[in-house]
């Protein structure tokens, strides 16, 4: 970094690739060029040689600082004095005139060379750090688009390293709050740290600037700087240093270090946040999934305990019929309470991973019928229409659970639609797959439950007047999915719904081979 009034100001570095003798040689040939067009041209007239003569020693100045310009000076005055000032061909002088007229030339040649590289040193420094401002406000608008870590820190290392042109590692603490590399730019492997990690800890513990240009462990190759946000230390920047660093230099570090630190602590801020969210929509989803389940065990239970209590007073006498429909109430009662411990025990087995499918051979008619007689009784007083297409081909699968896809979508029908309306269970099939569809002529499906019906424990806008804990098609899906089928539900134009499924006539999957629907 360039400061400004520094005796041993730092050059530019187009100046420094600039070196050896080019400047000077260049210099001097621009001397011969200025000779040869004085003494065809203006031989006579010393007045405008003189300013001629200037050109050279303003040139290069203005191309490559002060020493090349000190040399052309010097040149320029001896080739003006050996050439042009009589007597001529020797470097003496006639008239004292001469001297003065030397001396301010070298005058003029120092001044201009010094002032020049000055102006041009300090345009430099303006476009510098104008360059670095312009990389800090580019970086920081980059950083609110990320909100991942680990891309945040490597676009923070590699931005870093070219601005600073210098290497750069950054230190992060993991959860034992032990630091680690996170991310490193313009440096080798990581081996090369082994003696540095003592010198970044301590930055870390202290919150305190480290390693070299410091008075803490000098010797390390790398200056090392807390990230710190509100007193916190969140990791440690590392910048590897060659010479030692200038002030300015260690500000423009810091601005860098803030930024990091301010990236890194919203990333940790964000990931807390979400964390609880989450937390609030689990104890939500946890409450309302207990009151539901309380309700839908409640009803049944207290079927059966009042049925019961009939059944076992005796001095109630009651007749056969009465005690007929009371076992029955108390059957129904305890098989809706099986359906409900099913469906969450299905729903645990999904999400540990822990169902399996057991592959066979599977017939889709025999499915469809043995669904229908386990729901027989609650589909007693209803009329169910059934379009089975002829000669359809076996399938391979798990012929329990595609049961139990087919005995949710017809129970979600019979709870959804009007008792004196049909349900409507089809079959058909196409070269590569096999068609199941549940009808029902119910309400529609609005557009936002359309969304979300297949997602657990989500109940439609229509549901609140109807028993059930919304695991059904979730359990639906996760089982189709599993046989690498499809399901999916589409509104009537008439009114009601129909929800389809599609299996593959041949399925690649092992037997050992779980549902995953998390």
């Amino acid at each position: 970094m360039i400061k400004e009034g520094d005796d041993d100001i730092v050059k530019p570095l187009e100046e420094k690739k600039k070196n050896g003798l080019y400047p000077y040689l260049t210099g001097f040939l621009l001397i011969i060029l200025i000779t040869l067009i004085c003494w065809h041209v203006e031989a006579g007239n010393l007045v405008n040689i003189t300013m001629l003569y200037l050109l050279p020693v303003l040139l290069t100045a203005f191309w490559w600082g002060r020493w090349p310009s000190y040399f052309t000076t010097i040149c320029t005055v001896l080739v003006y004095d050996f050439l042009f000032v009589p007597p001529v061909f020797s470097f003496s002088v006639a008239g004292i005139e001469y001297i003065w007229t030397f001396i301010i030339f070298l005058f003029v040649g120092f001044i201009a060379g010094g002032q020049t590289e000055k102006l041009r040193n300090k345009i430099w420094l303006a476009e510098k750090q104008s360059m670095e401002i312009r990389s800090l406000y580019e970086f920081s608008k980059e950083m609110a688009a990320l909100v991942d870590l680990k891309k945040i820190i490597e676009k923070f290392a590699d931005t870093a390293s070219q601005v600073l042109g210098n290497g750069v590692v950054i230190f992060l603490p993991d959860d034992e709050n032990k630091i680690k590399i996170a991310a490193k730019a313009g440096l080798g492997t990581t081996k090369e740290f082994f003696n540095e990690y003592g010198t970044a800890l301590w930055a870390f513990e202290h919150g305190q600037p480290a390693g070299k240009s410091t008075a803490v462990l000098p010797a390390s190759k790398f200056f090392f700087l807390p990230l710190k946000v509100n007193n916190k230390v969140v990791g440690v920047l590392g910048i590897e240093v060659v010479e030692n660093i200038t002030l300015e230099q260690k500000q423009l570090i810091k601005a860098w270090a803030t930024m990091a630190a301010i990236a890194v602590e919203r990333v940790r801020l964000t990931e807390e946040s979400n964390k609880l969210v989450l937390l609030a929509a689990s104890e939500r989803l946890g409450t309302a999934l207990f009151n539901s389940i309380s309700h839908e065990l409640k009803t049944p239970l207290a079927a059966i305990m009042g049925a019961i209590s009939v059944l076992t007073e005796k001095n109630i006498v009651v007749s056969e019929k009465i005690v007929k429909n009371l076992y029955d109430s108390i059957k129904n009662g305890a098989q809706r309470m099986e359906r409900i411990i099913n469906n969450l025990l299905d729903t645990a087995r999904l999400e540990s991973g822990t169902m399996k499918i057991k592959t066979d051979w599977c017939d889709i008619e025999d499915i469809v019928g043995t669904a229908l007689q386990r729901l027989n009784e609650i589909l007693q007083n209803r009329k169910i229409v059934l379009n089975m297409a002829k000669e359809l081909p076996l399938i391979r699968g798990d012929c329990v659970l595609l049961e139990q896809v087919l005995v949710n979508l017809i129970d979600n029908a019979n709870k959804y639609s009007p008792a004196d309306k049909i349900i409507a269970v089809s079959t058909d099939m196409s070269e590569t797959a096999v068609l199941v569809s549940v009808t029902d002529y119910g309400d529609d499906i609005s557009e936002p439950d359309m969304k979300n019906i297949f997602t657990k424990f989500y109940r439609g806008s229509h549901a609140k007047t109807v028993s059930g804990t919304g695991l059904g098609l979730s359990i639906c899906k996760a089982i189709i999915e599993a046989h690498h089928g499809k399901i999916w539900v589409t509104n009537l134009p008439a009114g009601g719904k129909k929800f389809m499924v599609t299996l593959p006539r041949e399925i690649k999957n092992e037997q050992s081979e779980g549902i995953d629907n998390r």
